[in-house]
């Protein structure tokens, strides 16, 4: 049984539980799978693009995420660390499962009917703090150790937070 897996590519894990469980083998052989498939999911997609390019109408087009059951949770985590540092906001609603016109009828609705921006603020943290102090709070002389009191004195630590 082993032999046939082996010959045919396949990690014989996927399909029995073996006598192994490394989670990382099955991992990176599911994601070398995934991108022996994403060639052809290309070649579907530039076809759509073209038939809607030349019969529907131009400057449209459609995008196949990669997205499956094995990656949906690495994905939805991709997706929201590029919405988080300016990416596509869509994408990771998108990801997150909701469909484009019911996200920006949900978006509308709340922010130009319901004007729910101004009665929730997300909770603080140091990604949307806008004080410029940071760092620790400052120790007592008595405190400080003689290389921390040293610092102090020569005042290396006074600009940090204002770069």
């Amino acid at each position: 049984m082993n032999n046939l897996f082996s010959n045919a590519g396949v990690n014989r894990l996927i399909v029995s539980s073996g006598e192994s469980s490394n989670a990382n083998g099955i991992k990176y052989s599911i994601a070398n799978d995934l991108g022996k498939i994403s060639v052809f999911v290309r070649k579907i997609e530039s076809w759509l693009n073209y038939f809607i390019k030349k019969n529907i109408a131009e400057g449209f087009f459609i995008r196949i995420m990669d997205i499956t059951r094995y990656n949906h949770q690495d994905f939805v985590n991709e997706m929201k660390e590029a919405a988080t540092l300016g990416g596509s906001k869509m994408d990771y609603l998108i990801a997150l499962g909701h469909e484009p016109l019911e996200i920006i009828n949900k978006l509308k609705f709340e922010s130009e009917l319901l004007q729910i921006a101004q009665y929730m603020e997300p909770l603080e943290s140091s990604y949307n703090r806008t004080d410029s102090v940071g760092g620790a709070p400052t120790k007592p002389d008595e405190d400080l150790s003689p290389e921390g009191q040293a610092t102090r004195d020569s005042g290396k630590n006074e600009d940090k937070g204002n770069k």
